[in-house]
């Protein structure tokens, strides 16, 4: 029997609220899990260069697990996946669900090995800060001095970058 476990960090279904969260502020992960039985079901959080803790979650009945936290190690970047335990004959099994297999969020992965998973990454920040309307609403431009004029008179660059495309 094969396990279909299912999570995307995309979806509020799956993480709310969507994108980086306030410090202190209430995060709910679900995650389904579509197999008769499963033993348990937990969240592991690792602040960046901080300590790890492992979160239980509760079934809702229907094959999703559920848990909310708040982030209160402070603003930052943490990192998250899910370890899962499931029977197997006269012992468990364990896998690990995380991140996908390009890092890039969205729906992920399953794992054999804790040492191989791909974690989720979540922001934490501390105040809004909120941006200009010239800033939201301009136009901005970065002009590559070095590429736009280098003082060479026959034009070409004098020290051209690998895997580079020049086009005047």
């Amino acid at each position: 029997m094969t396990e279909t476990i299912y999570y995307n960090s995309w979806l509020t279904e799956y993480k709310r609220p969507f994108g980086a969260v306030r410090v202190n502020e209430k995060v709910t992960f679900t995650i389904t899990c579509e197999r008769p039985v499963v033993e348990s079901v937990y969240l592991i959080v690792q602040k960046d260069f901080g300590d790890t803790f492992e979160i239980e979650m509760h079934s809702k009945g229907d094959s999703h697990y559920q848990v909310t936290v708040s982030l209160t190690e402070g603003q930052g970047l943490y990192y998250y996946f899910f370890k899962l335990t499931l029977p197997k004959e006269k012992q468990t099994k364990t896998l690990y669900y995380g991140n996908n297999q390009q890092s890039k969020g969205g729906a992920g992965h399953i794992y054999e090995a804790e040492n191989q998973v791909k974690p989720y990454q979540l922001t934490s920040y501390l105040y809004d800060d909120a941006s200009p309307n010239w800033y939201r609403e301009g136009v901005a431009y970065h002009i590559f001095v070095d590429r736009f004029y280098n003082g060479n008179e026959d034009g070409k660059v004098a020290n051209p970058k690998k895997k580079f495309f020049f086009v005047c």
